[in-house]
């Protein structure tokens, strides 16, 4: 019996040993592979530095998102904005840092590669510097995307610009501008309701007992002045003809989130729009605030 037992625990620990071997060597693999890449961040070719930052970005590690850091000094612009693109993995206050220096260069595509990672960093922190990426950039396409960023950092210290974007009139230039600054409003209430919002507008098109159940949403235009303000202008993004449906489509949303029972009657509306995703919107935002 005694036996049985003493061949079983050793190998028991046999097992435990090979196992911890075998994730030294692994670890060590991928160290080396890690290396391996930072040297060609430093000293390849452009295309062997943009294949480096890549495959960094698979590993996502933190040592590895370390290791694209130099390339974001690189003197290629394409370098640059790749490697903003592969410091996902590290800790949101370093890659924050490692990122705001991004929205000074004179490249675009790089601004705005650099507000997109600084967006999903889903850091605070960069609020203030995507605002400003915001109402300054010189490229309607930058500034687009930093409000799209706003939407995953965003507090409602964000709100007053978003609402001045939206109560421009709109253009077709500025439509994807618009349709950023009402999503980021959406999100933003969306993380104070404390509630998970899909990734697509309309979250989908099933029937309403196999939709996901939308939970009541509290109206922040009571306790928050400034989602007042941007749920007054996002009504009328909703019932102005000139808008584009797909900027229709994320007001409809924000509604929703910011759960503005005053929203009722124009989205009762658009429920029925001839466009089916807008309409599919307008009854997702009208079963959160009823």
């Amino acid at each position: 019996m005694y036996r049985g037992r003493f061949s079983t625990s050793f190998r028991s620990a046999g097992i435990a040993a090979a196992l911890f071997l075998f994730a030294v060597s692994v670890f060590g693999q991928a160290a080396a592979e890690i290396d391996s890449l930072a040297s060609s961040v430093r000293s390849g070719t452009v295309e062997e530095k943009r294949d480096a930052l890549y495959r960094l970005r698979v590993i996502g590690s933190e040592e590895a998102s370390r290791a694209a850091i130099p390339a974001l000094s690189d003197p290629e612009p394409i370098v640059r904005a790749t490697a903003a693109g592969a410091l996902s993995a590290l800790p949101s206050s370093e890659a924050v840092d490692a990122l705001l220096p991004l929205l000074n260069d004179k490249a675009d595509f790089v601004r705005k590669e650099a507000v997109i990672a600084l967006g999903r960093t889903g850091d605070p922190a960069a609020e203030q510097s995507l605002i400003r990426s915001l109402e300054r950039d010189d490229e309607e396409a930058v500034r687009a995307a930093a409000a799209e960023a706003i939407g995953s950092v965003g507090t409602a210290a964000s709100l007053l610009t978003l609402t001045r974007v939206l109560a421009q009139k709109p253009r077709d230039k500025r439509q994807a501008l618009r349709r950023s600054a009402a999503r980021a409003a959406g999100l933003i209430a969306g993380r104070l309701q404390k509630s998970d919002p899909a990734n697509t507008t309309p979250e989908s098109f099933l029937p309403s007992k196999f939709k996901r159940t939308f939970s009541e949403r509290r109206d922040l235009t009571v306790s928050v002045p400034d989602f007042a303000s941007i749920s007054f202008v996002l009504r009328q993004v909703l019932t102005n003809e000139d808008e584009r449906s797909d900027t229709k489509r994320e007001a409809a949303f924000a509604l929703g989130e910011i759960g503005d029972k005053s929203a009722d009657a124009p989205l009762t509306r658009c429920a029925f729009d001839p466009d089916p995703y807008l309409a599919e919107s307008c009854k997702e935002a009208l079963a959160k605030i009823r």
